[in-house]
């Protein structure tokens, strides 16, 4: 089977063949604190990491935004998929004999280096058809004649109108300019939410927020499927068993991260229904939702008093 089709196969829309990157500038901005914390486990020299290999398969798996934006965010269950796909591929390769293994690379600075796609203002990477609207993994291979993809024409697609920057908590400086630090979605699993990161909350996991606004964007919403929507209410998580919730985002997330964060969710939607839950749940004096519990009971105890 061709190594297109396989991966097509398997859900990704496209498949790029590179060379073994070099990626400076990408390891200069993570030290300046472009990029999250939690990049740690990216390698800063593929070649030395992946010494077997001579190639790069990166895979494109295209996911759409859920119209019912306050739920969850749809990137979460599409990164999950497209992690077991790739890891089917390369255990499917490695049967057949080729080296194989995942690649922890940057692969929106490999690809951007490439010539393929293009860095908006909110550090995304934009590629038609897809818009940002999708998941990069990537398998570090040894192939026998390797095919590079054709190098693209290192298009511009931002024209810095503001949009994003709009919408966004302050982590979006304008003219490629960003800071991570201000990144809403960077604070979520905290250990200790500040009033201004639980204030900013609208949907579990991320925030999706400089996507949405972008008017470059050509990839259309869905409904958001029955079983995401049941899963992730934000009163439903609360009980929800974690395996279920790790099988649809991933089993790296912390349960008890996204439960706080439904806490916080539940008082910044203003539903009042949920207030007994809390009030139960905060009998129970767990330190680790104590201040996300303060915040979300004293918020919906305010506005029932408000509506009575």
């Amino acid at each position: 089977m061709e190594l297109f089709e396989r991966f097509q196969m398997h859900g990704f829309q496209t498949m790029y063949v590179l060379p073994m990157p070099k990626y400076e500038e990408w390891t200069r901005l993570r030290t300046k604190g472009v990029f999250h914390h939690d990049t740690g486990y990216i390698v800063a020299d593929a070649i030395e990491a992946y010494p077997f290999a001579n190639a790069l398969l990166v895979g494109v798996y295209p996911y759409q935004p859920y119209r019912e934006r306050h739920v969850v965010a749809s990137y979460y269950p599409a990164s999950n998929q497209a992690y077991h796909a790739i890891r089917a591929i390369g255990q499917e390769l490695k049967e057949e004999g080729m080296f194989a293994e995942i690649a922890n690379v940057p692969l929106r600075e490999c690809l951007l280096r490439y010539g393929i796609g293009s860095r908006m203002d909110s550090q995304l990477l934009y590629i038609k058809p897809y818009g940002t609207y999708f998941v990069l993994q990537a398998l570090a291979v040894r192939l026998e004649n390797p095919k590079y993809s054709e190098k693209g024409p290192f298009e511009t697609v931002c024209d810095h109108c503001g949009a994003c920057r709009t919408v966004c908590t302050g982590a979006i400086l304008g003219e490629g300019h960003f800071s991570v630090s201000r990144c809403i979605r960077a604070h979520y699993e905290d250990e200790e939410p500040s009033l201004e990161t639980m204030q900013e909350i609208r949907s579990l996991l991320g925030c999706m927020a400089c996507q949405n606004a972008c008017p470059k964007q050509t990839v259309q919403p869905i409904p958001i499927p029955d079983e995401i929507r049941e899963t992730f209410d934000a009163v439903n998580i609360l009980t929800v068993p974690p395996r279920r919730i790790k099988e649809l985002v991933g089993f790296n997330y912390r349960v008890r991260h996204i439960k706080r964060q439904a806490i916080v969710l539940l008082a910044n939607q203003g539903r009042v229904e949920a207030l007994p839950i809390l009030l139960k749940l905060a009998e129970e004096n767990d330190p680790f939702y104590r201040k996300a519990l303060d915040y979300a009971i004293s918020l919906l105890q305010n506005q029932k008093t408000m509506v009575k």
